[in-house]
């Protein structure tokens, strides 16, 4: 039930005419095909696969999904809404009147503070997580942003951040186009008119956000920084290291189904276990690889406050 009242059909049709509206807004700049926003907003399953990687991310560095969590640019507030339904007593911070529309229909607008990131309005140690999922480069100062972030953070508190590496991404997210890494943006805005994005304005609202300045704003700060990339390139490979073996001898075990595909056919036809093995270690290893390309692009760190 929305904070407005009515039935649950209702509400869910006035949310997806509202994200459509607001989607849009967006039609000078993203493919007419690109539907992110409106599939990732409509119900909350993205959302609940954003929140288990986050989970899967703070266990694996040794942290939990706990307590209580802000989330930094908090849009239409579906993120707020499944940490809720998991426990947690989240806020969201948003500066958009018309997203914060569609967290008060999804009922959790009461959550949701009016606000930017650069001046965050809640008390030093007010929060045990942070979540910052693609805000920076959409904010006026990204620097600020994290200051103001580890300082709600409580003692031990941690900053779960990711963004885009501008300086080794050869893709832009927003427009959906190959991009040069931090192209000049009179360059870019020509390039965007001759890709058919009549928008080439908004070129001039993205910050190109680099991990390097990250770290600097970082620097000198009391916070331990996390590497979740290498986290989990070194996670796969102990995978890889002590799993080929067994998935050789029980290729039904294999989640990937090409893969469990592949081993099943091979090992009816005779291929060796030690074989098999070795065809798993070239699998994973091009799925590190493949990682390791992601992680280039973008960067994901948790920042832990001392």
């Amino acid at each position: 039930m929305s904070e407005n009242g009515g039935s649950g059909a209702k509400v869910q049709t006035l949310i997806e005419e509202k994200l459509l509206k607001i989607a849009s807004k967006s039609a000078g700049i993203s493919s007419p095909r690109d539907h992110r926003f409106y599939d990732a907003h409509r119900n909350d399953d993205a959302y609940t696969t954003v929140y288990d990687s986050l989970g899967f991310d703070m266990n694996l560095c040794g942290f939990s999904l706990s307590g209580k969590i802000l989330d930094l640019g908090s849009g239409c507030g579906t993120f707020v809404k499944v940490c809720s339904a998991h426990g947690l007593d989240a806020t969201g911070v948003e500066p958009d009147n018309d997203v914060i529309e569609v967290a008060r229909l999804k009922g959790v607008g009461h959550d949701i503070v009016k606000g930017v990131g650069e001046f965050l309005p809640f008390r030093e140690g007010s929060f045990d997580i942070v979540a910052s999922m693609s805000v920076l480069e959409h904010v006026k100062d990204p620097r600020r942003v994290v200051l103001e972030s580890v300082r709600v953070l409580k003692s031990k508190g941690v900053l779960w951040l990711d963004a885009p590496d501008y300086s080794r991404c050869f893709h832009e997210g927003h427009y959906g186009l190959f991009w040069i890494p931090l192209m000049p943006k009179r360059i870019a805005k020509l390039y965007v008119r001759a890709r058919g994005r009549i928008d080439a304005a908004y070129v001039d609202s993205i910050q190109y956000v680099t991990r390097s300045e990250v770290m600097n704003t970082l620097r000198g700060l009391r916070v331990k920084i996390i590497d979740v990339g290498k986290a989990k390139t070194d996670y796969v490979k102990e995978y890889a290291r002590t799993s080929s073996t067994e998935k050789a001898q029980r290729p039904e075990t294999v989640s990937v189904r090409a893969l469990r595909t592949l081993l099943t056919i091979l090992k009816r036809i005779g291929f060796s276990e030690k074989t098999l093995a070795k065809l798993c270690l070239v699998f994973y290893s091009l799925q590190i690889l493949k990682s390791r390309l992601r992680h280039d692009a973008m960067f994901v760190m948790i920042v832990q406050k001392l």
